[in-house]
C-alpha cells in the first residue's frame, strides 16, 4: 500500500456532487427532456456517467423517458487512441444501455472533407 499520500478511502458510492449532478439529470427526464452530450474526456465522461444513471432512475419512476444521445465528433485533429477510447465508450455505453432496457444511442460526427480544420488550415497557404 502507498503511503506516500494521504487519502481515505470511500465506504460507499455516495457523494453529494454525484447525488446532485443525478437528481438534475433524472429530473430532465422526468420533465420530457432529450438530453445529448458531447463525448471528448474527462469532463464529458464523468457528466456521461451521470447522465446514464439520471436515466435509469428516471426508467424506474416512468417508462417513456428518453432518449440519451451520446456525441463524439471526428475532427482527424486528435489523438487518434483518445478519438478510440471514445468509440469505445460509445460500445460500453450502447452495451450498458441494452442490458438496463435504457434508450443510449451513440454517434460519431464526421464534419465533411471542406469542413475539416486541416483542409481550412492548407486552403490559408494555397
Amino acid at each position: 500500500m502507498n503511503t506516500a499520500i494521504d487519502f481515505q478511502y470511500i465506504e460507499n458510492n455516495t457523494h453529494d456532487g454525484f447525488e446532485m449532478a443525478v437528481a438534475r439529470a433524472q429530473k430532465l427526464f422526468l420533465d420530457g427532456w432529450i438530453v445529448t452530450l458531447g463525448l471528448s474526456g474527462k469532463d464529458s465522461g464523468a457528466a456521461s456517467i451521470c447522465l446514464v444513471e439520471g436515466l435509469r432512475r428516471a426508467k424506474q419512476q416512468r417508462e417513456d423517458v428518453g432518449p440519451l444521445h451520446i456525441v463524439t465528433t471526428n475532427t482527424t485533429l486528435e489523438n487518434i487512441v483518445l478519438h478510440d477510447y471514445m468509440l469505445t465508450l460509445h460500445e460500453d455505453l450502447i452495451a450498458y444501455g441494452d442490458a438496463h432496457g435504457l434508450p443510449i444511442q451513440c454517434h460519431e460526427i464526421k464534419p465533411s472533407l471542406s469542413s475539416q480544420p486541416i483542409v481550412e488550415y492548407i486552403w490559408c497557404y494555397i
